[in-house]
């Protein structure tokens, strides 16, 4: 049984490998599947016994599938892959980890703390993406790790209304305490209860510590790589004119959700490939 509908048309992803090879397509989608799926079942399994039971499964899942004997339609989908590209099983132990520790911990202390979680959310996500594209993505971790950062941030951002819902705020207490914002003032406003004056001055600065972690991937991307790195460049653009959008409209994150529409995603990933390419 293999996996089948990783690659949803309209999204993203979708538009940010729309001139990869098939391969590729089909390697990156499931891996992408993979992790979003690993990655939420501490928001979709309420018992927490319950979501711990199916980590532990995955990491079995996981071991099973380097040592040759994979079972889930993602890795048997992906197992060709891990073997040829030689994608670090450490990668995705350490991935497994943070989302354990998200069954114990609903918030960061500091910001050290946030960007690590955005390293496991993000950056090791984009990491195991790299091997697909790069014979030697190992010269090119600093990309894509802050290209993993940006999207992680951005991620939070864009889901601060469901992050609210399940009373899971990862943003930094320090740094939310500086603009007085707790998780119990956010929900009040959620509610239409209360204002939070300091809401917006705090999310254009999230988004401007977002921005400077895609100019520094940018920054790291040697241009002889631009090519290779074409996909992860394209989703790069997408993400950050999702971002300039959200700025511009206000961040209404509570009220609004905001996506660009297919035809925006078509535009700019199809200008970015040909900008990369030259």
């Amino acid at each position: 049984m293999m996996a089948t509908n990783t690659l949803p048309r309209g999204t993203p992803l979708y538009y940010s490998l729309l001139k990869a090879s098939p391969e590729m397509k089909r390697d990156v989608s499931t891996l992408f599947a993979l992790c979003h799926h690993l990655q939420d079942i501490p928001n979709k399994v309420h018992e927490e016994s319950v979501a711990r039971a199916k980590l532990y499964w995955w990491q079995q899942e996981l071991k099973d599938t380097y040592e040759g004997h994979p079972h889930h339609p993602f890795t048997q989908t992906l197992y060709p892959a891990l073997q040829k590209h030689q994608l670090p099983y450490a990668l995705f132990e350490e991935l497994l980890s943070g989302i354990l520790l998200k069954l114990e911990v609903d918030h960061c202390c500091h910001e050290e703390d946030f960007l690590f979680y955005c390293y496991r959310e993000g950056s090791i996500r984009t990491l195991l993406a790299s091997y697909f594209m790069d014979e030697t993505p190992q010269e090119n971790v600093s990309f894509s790790y802050d290209l993993g950062i940006f999207f992680a941030i951005l991620h939070e951002i864009q889901e601060l209304r469901h992050s609210i819902e399940k009373n899971r705020l990862y943003f930094p207490l320090t740094t939310l305490s500086r603009f007085e914002l707790t998780l119990e003032s956010l929900k009040k406003e959620l509610s239409g209860k209360e204002k939070n004056p300091g809401l917006l001055p705090f999310l254009k600065e999230e988004a401007t510590l977002a921005r400077s972690y895609y100019e520094k991937a940018l920054r790291a991307l040697p241009s002889e790589k631009k090519r290779i790195y074409a996909p992860h460049l394209i989703h790069g653009a997408l993400m950050m004119s999702l971002l300039d959008t959200l700025e511009k409209e206000g961040f209404n994150l509570l009220t609004h959700q905001t996506r660009l529409t297919p035809l925006q995603n078509y535009w700019i990933a199809r200008k970015t490939f040909k900008r990369v390419k030259r």
